[in-house]
Order: structure tokens, then C-alpha cells, then sequence
């Protein structure tokens, strides 16, 4: 599953988005726009059924009072890989 935000003209290298869209089974498009950026750029798509998931309004989170003290950073690499999981396939996706 691939779900995409970003328009396929702003993606770089182009070759990128293309592999994405080929080994995705499903597309998930946050905006009509979104999707109909994509077919633009790559015709073959036109083909393909896709899903439109509107990401919707982001509110923002409220203002914290400040904090007395430094929170520590967690060891990322524990949280991703607890013991016992060591050699657990993690996919992160961020943007």
C-alpha cells in the first residue's frame, strides 16, 4: 500500500514515485488533485483504480507551559528493535 501526499511534479528523482506506484498494490491519494498530479506524470496509471483519503484539517496540538526539565531521549533503537526482536523487519514511513 502506498499512500501518497505529495505531487508526483514535485517528486525527485521521477523514477521514484514511478517504483512506488508499481509496487504498491493498493494507492491511497490524500486529494483528487494529489492523485490526478500523478496520473499527469505517469500515464500508465490511468489504468489502475486508486483510493481517495482526504487527510483532513491538522489542528495543531495546544500550547505546553514550559518544561522544568529536559525530557531524555529515548534509545530509538530499543524502541524499534525490543529485546527478542532484533531481527524484525521495521518500515518507517515519515515525511
Amino acid at each position: 500500500m502506498l499512500l501518497v501526499h505529495e505531487f508526483a511534479s514535485y517528486t525527485r528523482p521521477k523514477s521514484a514515485m514511478q517504483q512506488g506506484l508499481h509496487w504498491a498494490t493498493q494507492l491511497v491519494f490524500s486529494a483528487d488533485l494529489v492523485a490526478q498530479s500523478a496520473r499527469d506524470e505517469h500515464p500508465d496509471l490511468m489504468r489502475r483504480p486508486v483510493h481517495i483519503l482526504p487527510q483532513g484539517r491538522c489542528d495543531l496540538p495546544p500550547v505546553r507551559e514550559t518544561v522544568e526539565a529536559v525530557t531524555p531521549v529515548p534509545d530509538l533503537a530499543r524502541a524499534f528493535r525490543p529485546p527478542g526482536m532484533e531481527h524484525a523487519l521495521v518500515v518507517l514511513g515519515c515525511g
